[in-house]
């Protein structure tokens, strides 16, 4: 919906990890937005509240990019474009309360998938 606005967006924290990646509960959702906050106002139904549990986050211009900013090697959800693992790491590690313990399993995770080298 808001790509069809002209906004660019991309979920993270919470919002960008597949079932099989939740480590921990009790962590934030959130979505990086380009542009106009109001139509993600709407689409999701935000309002401020207290404890804040989805996060509207606007990146810096050097890191609002496909070229190894946040919108580089996005996987695409069901609900979604998210951002890359090492970027959800990053933003988890940040997010502070159970993130660093989700961050930590992430990059655990982005480990073992790298393919291994038999080169000394």
């Amino acid at each position: 919906m808001l790509t069809s606005q002209g906004i660019r967006s991309t979920f993270t924290l919470a919002s960008a990890l597949r079932s099989d990646e939740r480590a921990v509960s009790g962590v934030p959702h959130g979505i990086y937005l380009s542009g106009s906050l109001e139509p993600a106002v709407s689409a999701f139904g935000l309002r401020r509240m207290t404890p804040h549990n989805f996060f509207v986050l606007r990146p810096e211009p050097a890191a609002e990019t496909d070229a190894g900013g946040i919108y580089h090697a996005q996987r695409l959800l069901p609900h979604g474009p998210a951002v890359a693992l090492p970027q959800l790491a990053v933003d988890f590690h940040q997010s502070g309360g159970r993130g660093t313990e989700q961050a930590e399993e992430l990059v655990r995770r982005f480990a073992r998938a790298l393919p291994l080298s038999d080169e000394p």
